[in-house]
């Protein structure tokens, strides 16, 4: 990908354009833009630029090597999109993320997370009650 401009640039623009898909109408704009070896994400929001740049390290590193290797494997599986089926609930998959969310939504089920206070939030009887 470092040494194709083309390709860096289709990348880029694919890139823009699947994040406009994950946004809502008023939240999409993103342009994709390939210079040297690196590839520029950004759209204005409410007047606010927001940018983020995927540098040639981590475009050459072993992880990008690894996605690219199966790639096609990827695209196939969620081009179409999937679904994840557990018991009475069925969560649309349309890439890893989803996947990933949709399994930490199921493994939430049937778990209530407590706040303990902080020992500033405490009154004297309570502090008292906790100490060793």
């Amino acid at each position: 990908l470092l040494d194709d401009d083309g390709k860096r640039v289709e990348a880029a623009e694919t890139l823009a354009k699947h994040l406009d898909t994950l946004e809502e109408d008023y939240d999409r704009g993103w342009h994709g833009e390939a210079p040297l070896d690196e590839i520029v994400l950004w759209r204005m929001l409410r007047g606010v630029e927001q940018r983020h740049v995927i540098d040639g390290n981590i475009l050459s590193s072993a992880e990008a090597r690894a996605i690219a290797g199966i790639l096609g494997e990827l695209r196939e599986l969620f081009e179409k999109g999937a679904e994840f089926v557990a018991k009475d609930k069925t969560w649309k998959i349309n890439g890893p993320v989803d996947l990933v969310n949709a399994v930490m939504e199921y493994g939430r089920r049937g778990i209530s997370v407590q706040r303990y206070k902080g020992l500033g939030e405490m009154n004297p009887d309570q502090l008292w009650e906790t100490t060793l």
